[in-house]
């Protein structure tokens, strides 16, 4: 018995580490040394087995997180690109009908009014056939630039409603506030001086420019 007990109890204390190790707890050690040499060499072997695992789990944990992270980022750096404008690095229409929607839903909790321009460069096509396509390409960028650098508030919101049309929406601004912005923004456009002398109405390009300023109420339509 006293033999049988010497023999049975390490290989006993052998499987529940064993056990342990199986189940991840990777700290847990065995208590004691075996005075069996078989034993022991076993015992060795499973301690060198569990550190192997352990050292290739922790490196595929942290490769599987730096995995995850870089397909989050090229997921937002997709998500970006598809809401995005190609040329002129604004919004494009289809992040443009996302925001309208969430715009008219805010204002009609909040009970504020919503602020909208359309803007449409004026006789773009005499202007292309002119000048270029590459010069009407320069002339959106230079159009979208101006456009962002008089909004101020970060809830100011642009974007490329089509070809030469742009369409910007703000939340929470009176008529009057309205009219400013957009004489503003219309007095800093004729700054641009950009030649068009196919226009008719000018030696150079004019924007032409719808305002609207309405309270949603739960029967407004978010279509525009």
């Amino acid at each position: 018995m006293f033999i049988s007990n010497w023999v049975s109890r390490p290989l006993v204390e052998l499987g529940i580490w064993a056990t342990k190790l199986g189940r991840g707890e990777w700290e847990e050690t065995k208590h004691q040394d075996s005075l069996i040499s078989e034993v022991e060499s076993l015992s060795s072997s499973l301690q060198f087995m569990a550190d192997n695992i352990k050292h290739n789990t922790i490196n595929l944990e942290n490769e599987v997180t730096k995995r995850t992270q870089e397909l989050q980022q090229l997921n937002s750096k997709l998500e970006k690109l598809s809401n995005t404008d190609g040329l002129t690095a604004i919004a494009n229409r289809r992040f443009f009908d996302e925001i309208i929607i969430q715009e008219v839903s805010r204002a009609k909790r909040k009970k504020v009014p919503l602020g909208l321009i359309i803007m449409d460069i004026d006789y773009f096509k005499k202007y292309n056939d002119l000048y270029g396509h590459q010069a009407g390409d320069n002339c959106l960028i230079v159009f979208a630039n101006t456009i962002k650098e008089n909004l101020k508030r970060k809830s100011d919101f642009i974007a490329r409603y089509g070809g030469e049309e742009f369409a910007i929406v703000w939340g929470d601004v009176s008529l009057k506030e309205s009219l400013k912005i957009a004489q503003h923004l219309m007095q800093n456009i004729s700054n641009l001086k950009i030649p068009n002398h196919l226009s008719p109405i000018g030696p150079y390009l004019t924007v032409s420019m719808d305002l609207s300023i309405i309270t949603p109420t739960k029967n407004s339509n978010e279509e525009i």
